[in-house]
Parts: structure tokens; C-alpha cells; sequence
């Protein structure tokens, strides 16, 4: 049974998963996605930072 890197590797290398890979270089590029995972980031960084 392959490991889960393989089949993450594999997945990333299929067709579907250039597709993925594309869509997700493409919403990186929109500032607003940009803030929302900023904003994201800094929520989780503030809860951990509590604990």
C-alpha cells in the first residue's frame, strides 16, 4: 500500500491534479483571496498563541 506522500505525489502528477494545482495559482493571484487567508492565518496564530 503506498504511503500517503506517494499518494498525495501521485494525485498532484494526475490530470485532475494539475487542475488543482492551476485553480489554486489562479486564486492566489486575487488580492481579496489574499486577505481572507491573511486574515485566516492571523485568527489561527492568535488562538495558539492563548493556549
Amino acid at each position: 500500500m503506498p504511503s500517503i506522500m506517494e499518494r498525495i505525489r501521485n494525485y498532484l502528477n494526475s490530470q485532475s491534479g494539475r487542475q488543482t494545482r492551476d485553480k489554486a495559482r489562479t486564486m492566489t493571484r486575487d488580492p481579496h483571496t489574499r486577505q481572507r487567508l491573511r486574515h485566516f492565518v492571523d485568527q489561527w496564530r492568535e488562538q495558539r498563541h492563548r493556549r
